[in-house]
């Protein structure tokens, strides 16, 4: 199917018919390179309830898998988000009354969305829900999900948009938050009273969240994890694959200039932190090597949904697990101050002009940076 590229910088298409078989036949019926289950189509289908299979240790990234990245920020919705501002870093965010606006990056699955220096929103990719058709801003951070967005304002209300099926795109109200991510199906914010508040899918329990004040959060494929303030990850919903066992310590606290420094990203099935000493550590699914961590010390980290993306303290990008689409093989001799990871593609802000390089699945413009 030709597609065009509409005014807001995404790709538009015709809906999946969802004939009788079509979510479990393997094949593309609406031909846009989404196969069975990984088609949001299909979300809710019998044949795609309680697909928890993400063993495949293949490079053929175009079929069969139910689930991709999060949120970034830094994911597929991440601290990051991706993922990912868990990737750029997918959620990480700063001081509500702090000027100039940041630029921040989100990788979701299929689609990016960034922070231009003026505070607003521009967002490029796969559009078919409108996740790309971001809100007038200023805003302070945004966390790019499954197939919505979301993106804190500088008043801390936040506004979400595109694929609302299970509500995760129906933003709370409420001028209190400090953060949010954007997840699969679901989506989490951090209020300043440190109390998490999430919406959206919650068949796994990833938007019931653990009692108690934390730091930090990260929305991820079926879970959900968050810094608390003695420095244990805690994490729930989804846990077939150990994504729920984040690390824990004796106890601590954390600086405020520490705390900045600390990335928690969660990805489909797996999850990474860096620690204020830049040691990087991910935990989860395994099939594609997407927690064996590279050795160094790191400034940021993305979980993606198959693959992990980490910016060296030297600025260099080191991605790791699936590449057969060529997501984990970042431009070499190029420096990053940020990174975010989506489901089969890797954006990063070049450390030198700013410019948002991706590289990876390029199928609806996810990989050409506007």
């Amino acid at each position: 199917m030709m597609l065009a590229l509409t005014g807001s910088g995404c790709f538009d298409e015709d809906p999946e018919g969802n004939a009788p078989g079509e979510c479990s036949d393997g094949a593309d019926n609406d031909a846009d390179h989404l196969y069975d289950c990984d088609d949001p189509d299909c979300f809710g289908a019998p044949a795609c309830a309680g697909d928890d299979d993400d063993s495949a240790g293949d490079d053929d990234d175009s079929a069969g898998d139910d689930d991709d990245s999060a949120g970034d920020d830094d994911s597929a919705g991440d601290d990051d988000s991706a993922g990912d501002d868990d990737s750029a870093g997918d959620d990480d965010d700063s001081a509500l009354d702090i000027p100039p606006y940041p630029v921040a990056l989100s990788a979701g699955d299929y689609h990016n969305c960034r922070i231009d220096s003026d505070g607003e929103l521009q967002c490029w990719g796969y559009n078919e829900y409108g996740q790309c058709n971001a809100p007038a801003g200023p805003f302070l951070s945004v966390s790019a999900g499954g197939y919505h967005s979301c993106a804190l304002r500088f008043s801390g209300a936040l506004a979400c948009w595109g694929y609302n099926h299970s509500g995760q795109a129906a933003a709370p109200p409420g001028e209190d938050f400090v953060q949010v991510s954007a997840g699969k199906h679901h989506s989490c914010g951090l209020h300043s009273d440190g109390s998490v508040q999430c919406w959206g899918a919650n068949e796994h329990q990833q938007s019931t969240p653990a009692e108690g004040t934390f730091l930090k959060i990260s929305a991820g494929g079926r879970h959900t994890c968050a810094l608390r303030e003695n420095l244990d990850v805690i994490c729930w919903g989804e846990d077939v694959h150990a994504q729920l066992f984040g690390p824990q310590v004796a106890g601590g606290t954390l600086t405020p200039e520490q705390l900045l420094a600390y990335v928690l990203s969660t990805g489909n099935r797996h999850s990474c932190q860096i620690e204020p000493s830049l040691e990087m550590h991910c935990w989860g699914a395994d099939a594609d090597g997407q927690i064996e961590t590279p050795p160094g010390q790191f400034t940021d980290v993305s979980a993606g949904g198959f693959h992990s993306c980490a910016i060296r303290d030297d600025g260099i990008a080191r991605c790791w697990g699936r590449d057969g689409l060529g997501q984990s093989s970042p431009p070499v001799l190029v420096t990053y101050t940020a990174i975010s990871a989506g489901a089969y593609h890797t954006c990063a802000l070049s450390e030198d002009s700013g410019a948002v390089h991706c590289w990876g699945l390029d199928d609806w413009g996810q990989s050409t940076a506007p």
